[in-house]
C-alpha cells in the first residue's frame, strides 16, 4: 500500500495506534475560498508516471489529449500506485518462475504461498485495477496498457496476465468483487491468481467541487461530510493449495464475506446492530470465537456516526478488545479513500493476523449505507485443519 499512514500494512497499523488526523490543505479551497481539510500523501512525484503515460499515448493512442485525460488527481493516483504494482508484480514473477523470493521477508499480501509457490503451466494472473468512476474510458485503457508494460518489463508472459481497469463509484463495489472471487474459488478448482489493485486521489479542484456540489464535503455545519484522501493498495490472492500440498506456515485464509445495508437516516443503534451482526456472522463462518480476535480493522473515519458505530459494534461482538490499541480505523488518518478502502483494510487486517497469529476482522462501513465484514485468519497446521473447509477460500 501507499497511504498517508505508510507504505506497508505494518507501518500503517503502527501509525494508526495514535493516528495523525488530517489538517487544512495548503492550496485546496472550497467555493467560499476557505481551505479544506484533506489527507494527502507526502512527497508524491508525478513526473515519472506522466512521462511514461505520455509516451504510451504518443505510441499507441495518437489523437488523444493527454492533458485532458490525466489531470493532477489522476497522475497522483498512478504515482501512488506504481510502487504497489511493482512489488506485487515482482511477487507474481517469482511465482511464475518458481523462485524463492530473496531476503526472506514476504511481500505485504494475503497470500501465504510465497516461498514455495510455483504457478501451473496454464495458469493466469487476473488483474483488476479499481479507479473512480470519473476516469474517462481512454484514460482507463491507457492505464491498462501501462500496467501491462510493467508486467512485461518483469518478464511476465503476456498470455498469462489479463488486465481490466474497473471504474467504480464506491467501496461497496470493491467488497462485492471479493465476494465474487471467493465464490469462484469455492465453485471451481482453478490455478489462477488474482492481483487486486486500486488507486485514487481526491486532492484536486475537480473532486473538491464535486464533493461540495453534492454537499458531501466536510465543512461548517456539515460534520458528516467527507475529508478528501488519496492512496493505492493491492492484494495478491490465490486459491487453496493444489491437492497433496499443504499451505505455507505463513498462509492466511480469507473467509466468506458478509454484506448488508442500513436504511438511510437510520439511528446509530440500528446501524450498530447491523454491523455487529455482520461481524458475528463473519466469525461464525471462520469457526472462530470472539475472544480469539486480535484486532478489528475498518475504514471508519472522522464522522461521528461511523466512529460511534464501529466502537459500539466492537463492544458488542468483541468486548475484550482494547477499543484503542486493537481497533484500527484507516479513515481517521487517511480520509475518504473511495475505491482503495477495501484493499487497504484487508491488507492491514492481513498484516495484523500474521503478526498476532490470530483472527482479525476487516469491516467496511464508510460507503453510504453499505456494510461489509470478513474474517482473515492464519491457516491451522495440517494436523488440526478441519476436515470440511468447503465454505472458505484460501487467500
Amino acid at each position: 500500500m501507499h497511504l498517508a499512514v505508510g507504505t506497508s500494512p505494518e507501518e500503517a497499523a503502527a501509525n494508526l495506534l495514535e493516528p495523525k488526523r488530517p489538517g487544512l490543505h495548503p492550496s485546496l479551497k472550497n467555493a467560499q475560498g476557505m481551505p479544506v481539510m484533506a489527507a494527502p500523501v507526502d512527497d508524491v512525484d508525478t513526473d515519472a508516471v506522466a512521462e511514461a503515460l505520455r509516451a504510451i499515448v504518443q505510441e499507441q493512442h495518437q489523437g488523444q489529449d493527454f492533458d485532458r485525460l490525466f489531470g493532477e488527481e489522476q497522475l497522483r493516483a498512478v504515482a501512488l500506485l506504481e510502487p504497489v504494482v511493482e512489488q506485487l508484480l515482482m511477487l507474481e514473477s517469482e511465482v511464475v518462475a518458481g523462485l524463492t523470493p530473496p531476503g526472506g521477508e514476504p511481500a505485504p499480501s494475503l497470500s501465504g504461498r510465497r516461498s514455495d509457490a510455483v504457478a501451473p503451466a496454464k495458469s493466469r494472473l487476473r488483474t483488476l485495477l479499481l479507479v473512480a468512476e470519473s476516469w474517462p474510458q481512454p484514460a482507463r485503457q491507457i492505464l491498462g496498457d501501462w500496467l501491462l508494460g510493467k508486467a512485461e518489463s518483469l518478464g511476465l508472459p503476456a498470455d498469462r496476465i489479463a488486465v481490466e481497469v474497473v471504474p467504480i463509484d464506491g467501496a461497496s463495489q470493491g467488497w462485492s468483487l471479493i465476494d465474487q472471487i471467493g465464490r469462484r474459488y469455492h465453485g471451481e478448482v482453478t490455478p489462477d491468481r488474482y492481483l487486486l489493485l486500486a488507486c485514487a486521489s481526491q486532492l484536486g479542484e475537480t473532486s473538491i467541487e464535486t464533493l461540495e456540489a453534492s454537499q458531501r464535503l466536510l465543512g461548517s455545519g456539515r460534520p458528516e461530510g467527507l475529508v478528501p484522501g488519496e492512496g493505492a493498495a493491492g492484494l495478491w490472492l490465490s486459491g487453496p493449495p493444489e491437492p497433496g500440498r499443504d499451505a505455507s506456515p505463513e498462509a492466511l485464509e480469507l473467509h466468506v464475506l458478509q454484506r448488508g445495508h442500513v436504511a438511510a437516516g437510520t439511528s446509530s443503534r440500528n446501524a450498530t446492530r447491523q454491523s455487529s451482526e455482520l461481524m458475528s456472522k463473519a466469525l461464525a463462518c471462520a469457526a472462530r470465537s470472539p475472544d480469539t480476535v486480535a484486532a478489528v480493522v475498518s475504514d471508519a473515519d472522522h464522522r461521528p456516526s461511523r466512529a460511534i458505530e464501529i466502537a459500539s459494534a466492537i463492544a458488542v461482538v468483541c468486548p475484550e478488545l482494547d477499543p484503542i490499541a486493537q481497533s484500527l480505523n484507516l479513515g481517521v488518518a487517511c480520509g475518504h479513500l473511495g475505491a482503495v478502502a477495501p484493499w487497504a483494510v484487508l491488507a492491514v487486517a492481513a498484516a495484523q493476523a500474521r503478526s498476532a497469529d490470530a483472527p482479525v476482522l476487516a469491516v467496511g462501513l464508510s460507503d453510504g449505507e453499505a456494510r461489509a465484514a470478513i474474517a482473515v485468519t492464519p491457516i491451522p497446521p495440517p494436523s488440526t485443519t478441519p476436515a470440511d473447509r468447503s465454505d472458505d477460500q484460501a487467500a
